[in-house]
């Protein structure tokens, strides 16, 4: 059976993983947001760059349903990665949890064992201190 030292580094390390797949998760959803946000960029210039030049409107429609259609795709993206994201982070959060047990569990036992230690020790110096009296008291007698 593998001592609570053990599962807290092997909680740890499985923490430390999944904190860098959330991390690679927040960077891929906010890849996406800028590049939704570019795509709107990209339509508000075009937009008025064909509302200036008579010849570039006859290309706007096109531009405007292949922009809206990756917008539509890119907002799809987005939102599959939020769902990603939220149920990694939440088991990151349980994974927190469950080391945090451990890290409780270690310490209970860290304490009982000290105060155990303390009362055999209270022991040895009272058997100690009643040995030394007896002693003492015989050599008067």
């Amino acid at each position: 059976m593998p001592t609570l030292a053990t599962l807290i580094k092997v909680a740890q390390t499985r923490l430390d993983e999944q904190r860098h797949v959330v991390a690679r998760m927040a960077e891929r959803v906010d890849s996406l947001e800028k590049a939704l946000a570019a795509n709107h960029a990209q339509q508000v210039r075009e937009g008025q760059a064909a509302a200036q030049d008579p010849g570039g409107a006859l290309t706007y429609g096109a531009f405007l349903r292949r922009a809206i259609d990756e917008a539509q795709a890119l907002e799809e993206q987005r939102r599959k990665a939020l769902e990603a994201f939220d149920l990694a982070h939440a088991k990151l959060t349980e994974l927190f949890e469950e080391q945090k047990r451990y890290e409780v569990a270690e310490r209970n036992r860290l304490g009982l064992e000290r105060r155990k230690q303390d009362r055999r020790e209270s022991a040895t110096l009272d058997e100690l201190g009643q040995t030394t009296f007896l002693r003492a008291r015989d050599e008067q007698s």
